[in-house]
């Protein structure tokens, strides 16, 4: 059976296997939570570049929720959500355990970690950079809108051009180093494409790379794409995510996105230990 350890071992080699160049580009900076760090010094470990390591206690069950087929009822406690007990902490809020768990992650060859939240889906900024001083994991934040049921008043009905704005003024006043997850909640909706727009105009005033969330089972991956790259974003800059929900055995939107040049994401299933402590991934 294959460990963490050597899977991720497997993943630090293999684009120089494949013979692929993954040189950044001279002056290029990495934004953690804490400080700006070299490329060359996470070289020596794996980047798993969509996590989640601060969320709000409610948003697993809303996420289950605006999932669940319409018409069909809410659970009252959806399986396997973790849910804070009366008198307990949320486990996303339980500084020394997740710095443990980080420190777990260092010691299996995880050099630096991406946080996909950002305020929509509860993020804790602050958390984060306590996480990262305790455990010793670099961090790289995420920013930007998540998707449709989670959007607030202000991103429903701002223009394209106030969003835009309002992204570019969080990359230059917090420590985010990236735009992600940036999603489509099923079939990609008007106010999606104009959120994606915004995005890819705010990467251009930025240079932040992006990361998106393309619902379960993988819709909308090609226009997602087809939009950022109309916006002016270069498609090594785009991570188009959760492909591993689109099954397909031709892989054909996965092999298209490649052949574009742009990145694809896929999602990894939790051994058994690891679902056994934590059933909900």
């Amino acid at each position: 059976m294959l460990t963490r350890r050597r899977v991720i071992g497997v993943l630090v080699s293999a684009p120089l296997a494949c013979g692929q160049s993954l040189r950044p580009a001279k002056g290029a900076i990495i934004r953690t939570v804490l400080k700006d760090l070299a490329p060359e010094e996470l070289a020596d470990g794996a980047t798993l570049f969509h996590e989640h390591m601060s969320l709000a206690p409610d948003f697993l069950p809303r996420w289950i929720q605006y999932s669940r087929p319409l018409g069909a009822p809410a659970p009252a406690q959806p399986r396997g959500v973790p849910s804070p007990q009366p008198g307990q902490r949320y486990f996303m809020e339980d500084l020394d355990l997740m710095a443990a768990e980080l420190r777990a992650a260092k010691g299996e060859g995880v050099s630096c970690l991406v946080d996909g939240g950002h305020e929509d889906m509860g993020r804790n900024l602050s958390f984060l950079k306590q996480l990262s001083q305790q455990s010793g994991m670099p961090i790289v934040a995420g920013t930007g809108f998540y998707a449709q049921p989670f959007y607030q008043p202000e991103v429903l009905n701002g223009s394209e051009e106030e969003l835009t704005a309002a992204l570019v003024r969080l990359v230059r006043t917090q420590p985010v180093g990236a735009f992600g997850e940036i999603g489509s909640w099923d079939e990609i909706t008007d106010i999606e494409r104009k959120v994606f727009r915004a995005v890819g105009k705010a990467h251009v005033s930025t240079n932040l790379p992006i990361f998106t969330h393309t619902g379960i089972p993988g819709k909308s991956a090609l226009e997602q794409l087809d939009i950022l790259e109309k916006a002016g974003v270069k498609p090594n800059r785009i991570v188009i995510g959760h492909l591993g929900n689109l099954v397909d055995a031709d892989v054909k939107v996965q092999k298209e996105i490649c052949k574009r040049g742009a990145y694809v994401g896929l999602t990894a299933r939790a051994d058994r230990a690891t679902r056994n402590r934590f059933p909900w991934l």
